[in-house]
């Protein structure tokens, strides 16, 4: 039972109802879609400022769009580019990598398009409804996404300017939870994932519940071997 994690987590900070913002996904898959001959509108950043709030795929993606400027935040510390001491093989290796995104940015604007130990605190706005910028602050201290709360808050507000915002957020879940509850008559837990009674299994015979539609980061290759 394979459904993935399409219902993105919102970024609840002031602002986030003005025009221009917008998930990752939305952005990407209007552009996809153009690309394929599909000519209804799409999100066009060409000639405008861009920020993209998280990494991941999603984020990388639409790094390498056409645009005047792009600026991609990560409230993560910069990690360093090979392993440090406390992080040995065989854990995941905690260093920077440069996707093919970055890649194409830094070929066009000289630089990587990163910054480190950001967060996002408010949505500026030009009193028309429409998203000119953004309020941000410095972090410090929190080297993993599991170390929430663990990283410190430093006066230093900084403000970058913005036509287009793209918020590359996880995913909270799986979407359509009580269409998949009742096709499938299983349980759901408080996260809209699939209630598992043991490693991977769910309550009908034979029946597997592999990656986000189940225990979160699971690989369905795992779950298949």
């Amino acid at each position: 039972m394979c459904t993935g994690a399409t219902t993105p987590r919102n970024l609840p900070i002031p602002g986030r109802s003005l025009e221009g913002i917008y998930f990752a996904m939305q952005f990407l898959e209007g552009w996809q879609k153009n690309q394929m001959g599909n000519l209804n509108k799409y999100i066009d950043a060409k000639g405008k400022d861009v920020v993209v709030i998280g990494g991941g795929t999603p984020g990388v993606t639409v790094s390498e769009h056409p645009s005047g400027c792009i600026t991609s935040f990560e409230i993560l510390t910069e990690p360093p580019p090979t392993r440090a001491n406390d992080n040995p093989w065989p854990t995941w290796p905690r260093i920077l990598r440069v996707d093919y995104g970055h890649e194409e940015v830094k070929i066009k604007h000289g630089q990587d398009p990163r910054l480190f130990e950001i967060m996002s605190e408010e949505f500026l706005d030009d009193g028309q409804g429409n998203v000119t910028g953004i309020r941000t602050c410095k972090v410090v201290g929190r080297r993993t996404r599991q170390a929430a709360g663990r990283c410190r808050k430093y006066q230093t507000e900084k403000i970058f300017k913005a036509d287009l915002l793209s918020q590359r957020a996880i995913f909270g879940g799986p979407c359509d939870h009580e269409g998949r509850q009742a096709a499938r008559e299983v349980d759901l837990d408080l996260m809209g994932y699939t209630s598992l009674p043991g490693p991977g299994g769910v309550v009908i015979p034979a029946t597997m519940s592999p990656s986000k539609n189940g225990v979160r980061p699971v690989k369905m290759v795992e779950a298949v071997a």
